[in-house]
């Protein structure tokens, strides 16, 4: 069964950064906006974090969950059997819905 003692915290949330400025949660409407008028210049898969990151010419950096890093994360879940609390379940994109 699952293991009551522990929960993971998943996010459906971002963080924008950029150089000399705090980091800044993002919502799927500003991400969307951000790819619609910015366009990036490249995304990339960041080991550490195990999240997609999109970088912008401006020097904006885009933390972002994808399918692809909340795959990962319930996968963490299910083979240490724990709970998971979803931030922002309303933030994220539709289709994050359908890993649940």
């Amino acid at each position: 069964g699952i293991n009551a003692e522990y929960g993971v915290g998943v996010n459906f949330y971002g963080k924008r950064l950029l150089a000399g400025y705090a980091p800044e949660p993002l919502i799927a409407h500003d991400l969307l906006t951000a790819l619609e008028t910015q366009k990036p210049s490249h995304v990339e898969w960041t080991e550490p974090f195990e999240e997609h990151v999109f970088h912008f010419k401006n020097g904006m950096d885009i933390y972002y969950p994808t399918l692809l890093s909340l795959h990962k994360r319930i996968e963490i879940c299910r083979a240490f059997q724990t709970g998971i609390a979803i931030w922002e379940l309303g933030q994220g994109l539709d289709y994050f819905m359908d890993l649940l």
